[in-house]
């Protein structure tokens, strides 16, 4: 199994969005986090000239949150880059998704929906028959 961190190989359609909708329920789940362990903590403190002080578990779970997102950040993008290898796409090609427009159709209609090229390719064997 390739990790899910690492940009070589190859990732099907299925896998592709069940793992990007997992990283993503979890960075969520991160983010709904501080303001449950310290709800006081977002709100505008009153006009004084003292030091405002924050509560260790939201500043603890807003690191966790924060490494969470940069880690999906990371995975989203080279999970992408694996689904541009299942259609016998460099990993270059990525950078289209950043044209307004023209990038978002381009995403939804190559990486989601088009299935991979059957057998082996310059990127790998297939990963549906792996």
């Amino acid at each position: 199994m390739d990790s899910i961190f690492s940009y070589r190989g190859r990732m099907n359609r299925s896998r592709y969005l069940m793992t990007n909708l997992g990283g993503m329920l979890l960075v969520c789940l991160f983010g709904i986090l501080p303001p449950l362990l310290a709800p006081g903590q977002l709100l505008a403190p009153e006009q004084s000239k003292e030091l405002i002080q924050v509560n260790p578990l939201f500043a603890g779970a807003m690191i966790i949150f924060l490494i969470s997102g940069i880690c999906y950040t990371w995975m989203a993008f080279v999970t992408c880059i694996k689904r541009l290898h299942d259609r016998d796409k460099s990993g270059w090609w990525i950078f289209l998704g950043f044209v307004p427009i023209v990038g978002m159709v381009w995403y939804i209609v190559v990486i989601c929906c088009l299935p991979g090229t059957g057998g082996q390719n310059r990127f790998g064997v297939d990963p549906i028959a792996h």
